[in-house]
């Protein structure tokens, strides 16, 4: 045997126990991170946590009385209609300036598409959809309205309600401001109570799309409320009524169940890793399919990545997706409608930024959270955005009675509000200033949870009154 195949056969071997050590020391690796992560969820299990999604679905709910499935069907046939008459959305909101929106039914023409249209042409246009909103304003008042979609299927069960509840959302609203036109008040109130309804339809579902179409639903209904409250056809009765509509808001209490039901239902992406769900979160190019054989180094190094992942590292990343959720149930406030939740939302952008200075090995977790964190600013902010219109509601019924507005929020103890409305962010009053006869400044601090002294001023390029650096109640713009 010569010196170079004795050399060649040395470095053989150094490299074969050099693979062997390397697949041992992993293989202990990878034990002990499920180890680790098998301590971590049992400790949450003695702590009254589930991971079954059969557990946390809500039961399912009477089919006698309820008018969720006519709904839907209602809505779909909406959809249908809309799109065969090619009836485009009006503009029912617009921002003048931070913290003052245009008045749209006072406008002499309404805005449809960025173009202004008579409103006389788009009572024509829209006639055809008023038939079918009106069954669905009937079909809202039903004792029951709940869907149960199979959640079974997890991730991949059909939405069903979602779409046709904020389509119909969106038209109510639009009849709504031409209802204004016509200084039909009570049927602009009508209209409002039917979202709100749709709104906690949806709300029942604890499901992440669920609760943003409901926060949704409850901004075009804030929209609606605050355009009628600018017309001269508001009457007592119908503020009462619409006071005690929207006092009934509960949409932050939705992210516990929420949390936990959508925590249950990744759980089984760790547990059984997919190839195309792991190549559905990589953010360039195209997403390559295992059916095949790698066509290109992406491809290659897809699959490379996705073997590591699941071989490696999927244990410590579902133990860190499991923190991450149980970090957020655990800063909860007592009362999720009171407040505060400013420390949640603190620590979730912490868990963000650490997430996104993390590699792949971290891949699952940083695909979900950041849906999570926006979700949930998303939600709080509604539940605030709905605390600041029954107040505006109050208020307003102490204009009308008394022909000004309160020195303080407390001025409407007892007698129009039990209690001045808190501020869900950080747990303290709604903020009040009364300006002239005419306004006042209104609001609630924004997700970052600084009082700006009520600066309505846009942190985004969406319009909508949860956009500013503080929630601002909005005033009404001089034409």
């Amino acid at each position: 045997m010569s010196k170079i195949t004795r050399i060649l056969l040395w470095l053989a071997g150094w490299v074969f126990f050099l693979i062997i050590a390397a697949i041992g020391l992993t293989t202990l690796a990878v034990g002990h991170s499920r180890r680790q992560l098998e301590a971590y969820q049992a400790s949450l299990e003695n702590r009254g946590e589930h991971f079954d999604s059969a557990a946390l679905v809500p039961p399912a709910p009477p089919l006698d009385g309820n008018g969720a499935k006519k709904l839907i069907t209602l809505g779909k046939e909406l959809g249908e209609k809309i799109r065969a008459d090619e009836i485009q959305p009006l503009q029912t909101m617009e921002e003048k300036s931070p913290g003052f929106n245009v008045v749209k039914h006072h406008e002499e023409k309404a805005t449809v598409a960025s173009k202004p249209v008579a409103w006389e042409e788009l009572r024509e246009k829209f006639s055809p959809l008023t038939p079918r909103l009106a069954d669905i304003r009937e079909t809202s008042q039903s004792r029951l309205l709940e869907i149960h979609p199979d959640y079974t299927k997890g991730f991949s069960m059909e939405m069903a309600g979602a779409t046709e509840s904020l389509k119909a959302g969106q038209f109510l609203a639009q009849e709504g401001i031409l209802l204004l036109r016509e200084n039909n008040g009570p049927a602009v109130v009508a209209n409002i109570q039917t979202i709100l309804r749709l709104a906690n339809m949806t709300n029942k579902q604890p499901l992440l799309i669920s609760s943003l179409i409901t926060a949704s639903l409850l901004g075009i209904a804030q929209n609606l409320t605050w355009e009628w409250m600018q017309s001269s056809v508001v009457t007592e009765p119908d503020l009462e009524t619409l006071q005690k509509a929207w006092a009934e808001v509960r949409i932050t209490p939705t992210l516990i169940p929420l949390w936990r039901l959508e925590r249950a239902m990744a759980m089984p992406y760790f547990e059984s890793p997919s190839f195309s769900t792991f190549t559905a979160s990589l953010s360039a190019g195209s997403t390559p399919t295992i059916s095949s054989l790698p066509k290109s180094l992406d491809e290659i190094l897809s699959v490379g990545g996705f073997f590591l992942w699941a071989t490696v590292y999927r244990h410590a990343d579902e133990k860190q997706f499991l923190e991450n959720y149980q970090t957020l149930i655990d800063l909860v406030p007592a009362d999720p409608l009171a407040g505060p939740w400013t420390p949640a939302l603190e620590t979730s952008r912490k868990l963000q930024a650490q997430l996104n200075s993390a590699g792949f090995e971290r891949l699952f977790s940083r695909m979900i959270f950041p849906t999570i964190e926006n979700a949930t600013n998303r939600i709080i902010s509604t539940q605030a955005m709905a605390h600041l219109t029954v107040t505006a509601l109050a208020l307003q019924r102490c204009k009308l009675a008394h022909g000004k507005y309160p020195p303080s929020l407390t001025d409407l103890v007892p007698g129009l509000l039990p209690i001045v409305p808190l501020d869900p962010l950080d747990g303290n009053p709604l903020r009040y200033q009364r300006g002239n006869a005419e306004g006042y400044l209104l609001y609630a601090i924004g997700p970052d949870g600084t009082d700006d002294n009520g600066d309505a001023t846009k942190l985004s390029k969406r319009r909508g009154l949860l956009e500013g650096k503080d929630i601002v109640w909005p005033q009404a713009a001089s034409r």
